[in-house]
C-alpha cells in the first residue's frame, strides 16, 4: 500500500505512481491503438514502377537537350574551329560579293559546361549585301551567332560600306571515354609452344 502522508517516502511513491501510469498508458495504446502494417508487394511494385518511370523520363530528357545541343555547337578542340569557321564565312561573303578584310580570333571564354570562342570578322561591300551576310551567318547552319555589328560608311557616293562583325562559337566540353571505349576490340591470343614427341627412330620432332 502507498502511503502518500509519509514525508520520508513520497518522493519514491510519487516515483512508482508515475510508473504505473505510464505502463497504464502503454498498454492502453497497444490494445485500441492499430498496429502499424508493412506495405503489401503490391505498394512496393507500384512505388517502384513510378520511380522506373520518372528515372527513364529524366534521362529521356536529358538525352533530347543533348541532342538539341549537338545542333548548335562545335564538336572537336578549340583550335579547331577557326579554320572551319573562315570556311564558312569565306563561302558566304562570296555568296554576298563582299570582301573579307580581317578574321582575328580572340580569347577563349571557358565556362563550367561550355567554352565560347569568339571572332571578329571585317568586311567590305554593299550595305544591302552586308545586312544580308550577317542574316546568313545564323541562318544558313554555320553554328555561328552574331552577337556584335559595328558599320561605317566608306564612301559617301555608294552605299559601300565596311562592317565589323563580331560572332561567337558554342563548345562544348569533350566526353570522357568510358572503360569499353579504351578496352581493345582484338584480342591476340598466347601462342602456346607446341609439345616435342619422338618418331619410330627415336628422334624428337615438333607436332
Amino acid at each position: 500500500m502507498i502511503d502518500f502522508k509519509d514525508k520520508d517516502e513520497l518522493p519514491t511513491n510519487i516515483v512508482i505512481c508515475g510508473s504505473l501510469a505510464v505502463l497504464v498508458i502503454a498498454g492502453a495504446c497497444l490494445k485500441f491503438l492499430p498496429k502499424p502494417q508493412p506495405p503489401s508487394f503490391k505498394d512496393t511494385a507500384v512505388a517502384r514502377g513510378k520511380i522506373t518511370r520518372t528515372t527513364q523520363a529524366m534521362k529521356d530528357a536529358i538525352a533530347t537537350a543533348k541532342k538539341d545541343l549537338v545542333q548548335y555547337t562545335w564538336g572537336g578542340n578549340p583550335e579547331d574551329v577557326g579554320p572551319l569557321a573562315l570556311k564558312q564565312v569565306n563561302a558566304l561573303l562570296q555568296n554576298r560579293h563582299l570582301k573579307l578584310v580581317g578574321f582575328h580570333a580572340q580569347k577563349a571564354i571557358e565556362e563550367s559546361n561550355i567554352t565560347l570562342i569568339p571572332f571578329i570578322v571585317s568586311v567590305d561591300g554593299g550595305y544591302t549585301n552586308v545586312m544580308g551576310f550577317t542574316r546568313d551567318l545564323e541562318k544558313s547552319g554555320t553554328k555561328l551567332v552574331v552577337n556584335l555589328f559595328q558599320v561605317s560608311n566608306a564612301d559617301q557616293s555608294t552605299d559601300k560600306v565596311t562592317a565589323s562583325i563580331g560572332i561567337t562559337a558554342y563548345q562544348l566540353p569533350p566526353v570522357a571515354p568510358t572503360a569499353s571505349d579504351s578496352t581493345p576490340t582484338n584480342s591476340t591470343k598466347p601462342v602456346t609452344p607446341a609439345t616435342p614427341t619422338k618418331n619410330a627412330k627415336g628422334v624428337k620432332k615438333n607436332a
